[in-house]
């Protein structure tokens, strides 16, 4: 039986909510988040269980932002673009992980020929990707 990748992290969740004390938990959350925006498209009307308690922010593109940011990237005009932004407690793009609040964008791109690829900035500076993952 296949399991989409979506319950696999649900699961993952569950999990640590049974075994895990409450001043761990919480790292928990925020990784799973990290690493679920990383793998999957977080789509706003569904968000996996483990979205719920943390602080959000305002899920799309800074308005008149999507083309300055497509230009800059060099992103092919045929291409689907989703975008997603999400407040963390802590950076976990870097080791080792800095507890400093850090507003993500990511980027979704999906391109003909191309696959799909994700991409992640500050939100400050939404033209600076600092990381790249292909699919």
């Amino acid at each position: 039986m296949h399991t989409p990748l979506s319950g696999l992290f649900e699961n993952l969740w569950h999990f640590a909510e049974t075994i895990l004390t409450s001043s761990r938990i919480e790292k928990i959350r925020e990784s799973l988040c990290y690493d679920f925006c990383l793998a999957e498209y977080p789509a706003a009307s569904r968000l996996p269980s483990f979205f719920t308690g943390i602080e959000t922010v305002n899920s799309a593109v800074p308005r008149g932002r999507t083309g300055e940011i497509i230009r800059h990237l060099g992103i092919a005009e045929d291409s689907k673009v989703r975008s997603f932004r999400w407040s963390f407690k802590e950076d976990f793009r870097i080791e080792p992980h800095l507890p400093h609040r850090v507003d993500l964008l990511f980027l979704y791109i999906s391109a003909p020929g191309q696959g799909c690829g994700c991409r992640s900035s500050k939100r400050e500076n939404p033209c600076n990707f600092i990381f790249s993952h292909p699919w």
